[in-house]
C-alpha cells in the first residue's frame, strides 16, 4: 500500500467466492499487517472449488471459478 496509507477496507464482491472450502462458506479472508518498516500490507485470499464427484458419486468435473475483482478502499492521513 502507499506509504501515507493508514488503513484499508476490503469489500465482499457481489458474486461471493468461497472463504472456506470445507463447509463452503461464501466470502473472503483478508488481513491488514504492519510491516517492519511501519508500512501496511493487505492480503486477500479465497478459494475456487474443483468439483469432481456429486454426492451420489456421479462424475461432475466442474470448476467453480471466481473471476471478479475484490474491491477495496485505502484510507490516507
Amino acid at each position: 500500500m502507499p506509504s501515507n496509507a493508514v488503513a484499508a477496507r476490503v469489500f465482499i464482491p457481489t458474486k461471493k467466492p468461497f472463504s472456506n472450502y470445507i463447509n463452503q462458506d461464501r466470502g473472503i479472508n483478508w488481513t491488514l499487517t504492519t510491516l517492519e518498516d511501519n508500512s501496511l500490507a493487505i492480503s486477500v485470499a479465497y478459494y475456487t472449488l474443483a468439483v469432481k464427484y456429486s454426492i451420489s458419486s456421479q462424475y461432475v468435473g466442474k470448476v467453480i471459478l471466481f473471476d471478479e475483482e475484490v474491491p477495496y478502499r485505502i484510507y490516507y492521513q
